[in-house]
């Protein structure tokens, strides 16, 4: 009578440690299919705001910004967003597949380091009530062929709308 107990703890014993056992077994297994390091950008990958300029025409808002390159490497892409410079979330000025074709200096997508970039972009967002509103301009690269982002080197600049 008295091993019924023993038989019984026996079992629960023996029930973690199969589950313990699975759970290191499922978590080995996945991973292998996760990602071991993130591409990153370089460190001296960063953009700066020349100029830019924000001329009300009826219920939109066209954006002119000037680009440089300030660091040693090529960009391949800059998401250009505005907003209240009081707010986190910003509208963004182009399309995603937008690459940096500048309308000044050469015609070539990318921008390599010290050359300039001249875009105007409709701003469709447009608030009159709000009249500075924050430019900002995050590199982009293609590391492998996949995007990444390079926050260490985005340019902010306020700019008044009239």
């Amino acid at each position: 009578m008295n091993k019924l107990g023993v038989s019984l703890m026996i079992g629960y014993v023996l029930l973690v440690a199969l589950a313990i056992g699975l759970s290191i077994g499922v978590y080995f297994y996945l991973q292998n299919y996760l990602p071991s390091e993130q591409p990153s950008c370089e460190k001296n990958t960063q953009l700066g705001i020349d100029g830019a300029y924000c001329k009300i025409t009826g219920s939109t808002a066209e954006i002119g910004i000037n680009l440089t390159n300030r660091g040693f490497f090529t960009i391949d892409r800059a998401l250009i967003k505005i907003g209240d410079a009081d707010r986190i979330f910003r509208t963004t000025l182009q399309g995603e597949s937008d690459l940096l074709a500048s309308l000044c200096g050469n015609a070539e997508q990318g921008l390599e380091p010290a050359e300039d970039f001249c875009g105007v972009f409709s701003f469709l967002d447009y608030d009159s009530l709000i009249t500075n509103y924050e430019i900002s301009a995050e590199p982009l690269v293609y590391i492998d062929g996949s995007p990444v982002l390079c926050p260490e080197g985005i340019a902010k600049k306020t700019i008044t709308c009239n």
